[in-house]
C-alpha cells in the first residue's frame, strides 16, 4: 500500500485488494516513465485515402512506446501520464505535419485524444501553443475522439470540443457505430468526419447485416454534412463496396500498415493509391 502511495503520489491510500500492483504493472510503468524522460515516444503514420480518387488525405498518428499499446494505455490513464504522453504525441505529429507541408504535399494529421486529456483545462492552450509555435494551419490538425466520449454529458468537455472546433482543428468521432451518439449532440459538437468501426468492416461485402450498418453510418454522416472514414480495409472488395454507398475515405492494411513519418513522405510524392 506505501509502495502504491508513492506510485500515485499521494500521501496516503485506503487499502483495497484491488490496489495491489502486479509486477508486470510496476515494469510497465516504469518503462513508460523512462520513455517519456528519455523521448523514447515514437509515431508512426496510417494514410487515410480517398476512396474515389486515391489520394492521400492525411494520416492517423498513432503511438509507440517499449511497452505494446494495449499493455501500455491502461497503465498511462490509471497513473496520470496521458497528458505528458499526448504532449509528446501532439508535438512530434504536428513537427512531421509541417515538414510535409513545406515540402508541398497538402495533408494533415489526426491524433487521438482521451476523455481525461479533453477534460483537463491544459489541454486546449497546450494544442494552441503547439500550433502557433510550428506556424501550422489548425484546419490540417484532426483530434479524434471515440463515439463515447464524444457523448459524454460534461460541461467542460463540450466547452473543450467547442474552442477547439473554433479555433479551427478539425474533430473526427472514431469507433462510431459501438455506442450510443444521439445525433443532436452530434450535430451541436460540428465534427469533421465520423469513422466506421473496424468490427463493421471486416465482415463486408459478405455480410448482409454489416453492409446494412455500414450504409447506415454512411448515411448519416451525409446527412449531417460529415466525411465518413473506413477504418480497417484489408480487401478489394472491401473497397468496391464502399465505393458504392459513398464512404469518402479509408484506411488500413490495404493500402499501408502504420510506418515511419519519412516513409508516409515517400508515399505522398507517389500521390495516389490504385484504387
Amino acid at each position: 500500500t506505501l509502495k502504491h502511495a508513492r506510485e500515485v503520489k499521494m500521501s496516503f491510500v485506503i487499502y483495497s485488494p484491488n490496489l495491489e500492483i502486479s509486477k508486470e504493472t510496476i515494469e510497465i510503468l516504469s518503462k513508460i516513465k523512462e520513455d517519456i524522460r528519455n523521448n523514447r515516444i515514437n509515431i508512426l503514420f496510417q494514410p487515410k485515402v480517398d476512396l474515389n480518387s486515391g489520394k492521400i488525405m492525411g494520416a492517423e498518428a498513432l503511438m509507440r512506446l517499449s511497452v505494446p499499446p494495449d499493455k501500455a494505455i491502461p497503465v498511462i490513464i490509471r497513473y496520470g501520464l496521458m497528458f505528458d504522453v499526448g504532449r509528446i504525441i501532439l508535438r512530434k505529429s504536428l513537427e512531421n505535419l509541417k515538414k510535409w507541408l513545406e515540402n508541398g504535399h497538402d495533408t494533415s494529421v489526426a491524433v487521438n485524444v482521451s476523455i481525461s486529456q479533453l477534460l483537463d483545462s491544459r489541454f486546449f492552450p497546450l494544442v494552441r501553443r503547439t500550433i502557433e509555435k510550428l506556424k501550422v494551419p489548425p484546419e490540417k490538425l484532426i483530434i479524434e475522439i471515440t463515439e463515447s466520449e464524444a457523448t459524454v454529458n460534461s460541461n467542460n468537455l463540450f466547452a473543450t470540443i467547442r474552442a477547439l472546433v473554433d479555433y479551427g482543428v478539425r474533430i473526427s468521432i472514431d469507433d462510431f457505430g459501438t455506442g450510443y451518439s444521439p445525433l443532436s449532440r452530434l450535430k451541436m459538437i460540428k465534427a469533421h468526419e465520423l469513422k466506421i468501426d473496424l468490427s463493421f468492416i471486416k465482415n463486408v461485402p459478405e455480410s448482409e447485416e454489416d453492409r446494412s450498418i455500414v450504409k447506415f453510418i454512411v448515411d448519416i454522416s451525409r446527412l449531417l454534412k460529415m466525411n465518413s472514414v473506413a477504418e480497417g480495409i484489408e480487401r478489394k472488395e472491401q473497397v468496391e463496396f464502399l465505393k458504392k454507398i459513398g464512404c469518402d475515405e479509408g484506411q488500413g492494411y490495404y493500402f499501408s500498415p502504420p510506418i515511419s513519418a519519412d516513409e508516409f513522405e515517400g508515399l505522398l510524392k507517389k500521390k495516389v493509391f490504385a484504387v
